[in-house]
């Protein structure tokens, strides 16, 4: 009985944690965050909600507020090797707002010349697409260090 409070006391707690990533991303739609990369935009979010990432805090299962990350979904354009594959999503980082059924995700996001929007993010595998590095990052109360937008970013420089 006392794991199973526990266990319940800590989902609220994170549950009210992810609430307030998700505040502060729902103050951004429609605006363009810094220079309009969906890092920028991931960024400025964490921060804001006074968070940071630590890559030993990645989910499976996805809750409202966790950060998305992936390092590009592919669409494949022929059965041989020899022939490229078309990026059906680049790199990409997103804030997650609701779980969906079948590997679908709304999550609120920016891409370059659009904005901050709400989309539906499909992750459900499919024959012809090829996903790489997709995560879960659950946010933790923190300073938001440079590991964090290591995470992110891909990059050591931002």
């Amino acid at each position: 009985m006392k794991t199973k409070i526990t266990l319940t006391l800590l989902l609220v707690a994170q549950l009210t944690l992810g609430q307030s990533v998700m505040e502060v991303a729902e103050g951004y739609i429609g605006q363009s965050v810094d220079k309009g990369h969906c890092r920028h935009f991931v960024v400025q979010v964490i921060k804001e909600a006074g968070m940071t990432l630590n890559k030993e805090d990645t989910v499976a299962v996805p809750l409202p507020g966790d950060v998305f990350v992936t390092a590009g979904i592919f669409k494949v354009t022929s059965t041989t090797m020899a022939d490229y594959h078309w990026p059906q999503m680049p790199p990409h980082t997103a804030i997650v707002t609701k779980v969906l059924d079948d590997d679908q995700y709304e999550v609120i996001h920016q891409n370059l010349g659009e904005g901050v929007t709400r989309d539906t993010l499909d992750l459900s595998l499919t024959l012809d697409r090829i996903t790489i590095g997709i995560y879960f990052v659950r946010p933790t109360k923190g300073e938001f260090t440079h590991e964090a937008k290591r995470i992110i970013s891909k990059s050591e420089t931002y």
